[in-house]
């Protein structure tokens, strides 16, 4: 799994993955705007979901096309886990927070370093690739 997906592309293929569950998209966010990345209903149940990427999403950028180092994945994972910890905090009870990242070697490795207290927590991981989405735990 040698792809670079954007941020932007894990959104769209976690909307789509979340369509086919039937789930209907409330709300998302580019990389160039503010907030939780999806916001999606199912049956009266919320779930909020931060998502990471591979690579930037800004073509002029030196990183563009290029996968992020450990130091980086560290710190996307980290800032996205702080989302899905205010998503706690803040929503009802019963809304879902996760976190989608690109099902890759540097990522996994990453996520399965802090499984057992996001597991804890009740903040579900999903991995995703251009052509799947695996939810993770």
């Amino acid at each position: 799994m040698n792809e670079l997906l954007t941020e932007n592309e894990v959104v769209e293929i976690m909307m789509s993955y979340l369509n086919s569950q039937g789930y209907t998209i409330e709300r998302y966010a580019t990389t160039t705007q503010t907030g939780i990345d999806i916001e999606a209903f199912k049956n009266g149940n919320k779930i909020c979901i931060e998502a990471k990427g591979a690579t930037s999403s800004m073509k002029d950028s030196a990183r563009y096309g290029k996968p992020f180092n450990d130091n980086q994945v560290k710190n996307h994972i980290g800032k996205a886990v702080v989302a899905a910890l205010k998503v706690l905090n803040q929503e009802c009870k019963d809304t879902i927070s996760a976190i989608a990242l690109p099902n890759n070697a540097t990522h996994k490795k990453q996520i399965n370093e802090i499984q057992t207290p996001l597991k804890q927590l009740g903040i579900k991981v999903f991995l995703v690739s251009k052509d799947n989405v695996l939810d993770y735990f």
